[in-house]
């Protein structure tokens, strides 16, 4: 029996639904207004739009490279490929840039408090730990 074309777009669309109603619940949770809350649930409209797009050009060059490959490749090529592009590139890969860029790691803070305390002459130290960061650096 064939399937719809529909039904194909059903746990997408789910998907969809849930992650606007969630950017939409963080905008509430975070601002408390219902400008807050549309501000936060236009962002996710945008970035779901510009996920859907990006992800359907990768399809159709996927695609084309998929038609050279053996079945015995296509199986692996899907299976990893969509592995790392879901987990590696979407999740993990942001994550870590902005856990390097904003300095989340609890050792990399520790790293940077000792060079500034060993370095650096008390005087000076206690004016820039008062300061606030220029960078993005917290003390």
């Amino acid at each position: 029996m064939a399937r719809s074309t529909l039904s194909y777009q059903k746990w997408p669309l789910i998907v969809t639904v849930i992650g606007l109603g969630l950017s939409g619940w963080l905008g509430w949770a975070t601002t408390g207004t219902y400008g807050g809350m549309l501000s936060f649930l236009f962002v996710g409209a945008i970035l779901a739009a510009l996920e859907f797009a990006l992800s359907f050009d990768n399809a159709i060059v996927n695609a084309n490279k998929l038609e050279e490959m053996t079945p015995v490749w296509q199986r692996r090529f899907l299976t990893w490929g969509i592995l790392i592009a879901v987990f590696g590139m979407r999740i993990v890969f942001p994550l870590a840039i902005v856990a390097i860029f904003a300095w989340i790691n609890p050792s990399l803070r520790c790293t940077w408090r000792c060079l500034i305390r060993t370095s650096i002459p008390a005087s000076s130290a206690k004016h820039m730990v008062r300061s606030p960061p220029l960078v993005g650096l917290s003390l």
